[in-house]
This record gives structure tokens, sequence and C-alpha cells, in this order.
């Protein structure tokens, strides 16, 4: 009996540590804004996927663009690659 409360608890733990650490969605990037502050210019889309996304010639940082709008710790990831808007960022 108490080797089952026992299991109980440290599975209650488990479950409880992983919804502490699950990710948060923060939401979508200001490309044209992360653009126009470290570039100068407007964002374009030179292809189909989540890695065709420019700043003038020059190539983005999405992780930055996270940061820039969500601050350190923001990360970067995308739901779909062949959707290039599909990038979000998550803490």
């Amino acid at each position: 009996m108490k080797i089952r409360i026992i299991f109980a608890a440290l599975m209650l733990l488990s479950a409880l540590n992983s919804i502490a650490h699950a990710q948060a969605r923060l939401g979508g990037l200001d490309l044209q804004g992360y653009c126009q502050a470290n570039f100068g210019r407007n964002v374009h889309l030179i292809g189909p996927t989540v890695n065709d996304w420019r700043c003038g010639r020059s190539s983005i940082s999405i992780l930055d663009a996270c940061r820039q709008t969500y601050g350190y710790g923001a990360r970067a990831a995308y739901d779909d690659f062949n959707n290039p808007n599909s990038w979000y960022c998550y803490r």
C-alpha cells in the first residue's frame, strides 16, 4: 500500500514538473519592424519556405527578431516549413 502511495506521489510530481516546464507560445513576429529597425529596409519573401524572408539583401535572424519583440529568452519555431507565415516565438 505504501509503495503505491509513494509511486502515485512521484507520478504526480513528475506531471506537475512537466507542466511547469511547458513552452509558452508568445506570439508571432513583426518582421517588417525588425527589418526597419535593424537594416532600414522592408521585409520581403524570396521563396515559399520559412527560410526565405529577407531584409533587403540581408538574411533575417528569426531568433533576434523574437528577442527584439519578446525579450531575452524568447525562442523561434514554425508550424509548417512550407508556410513562411508560420513562424512564432515561445519561451
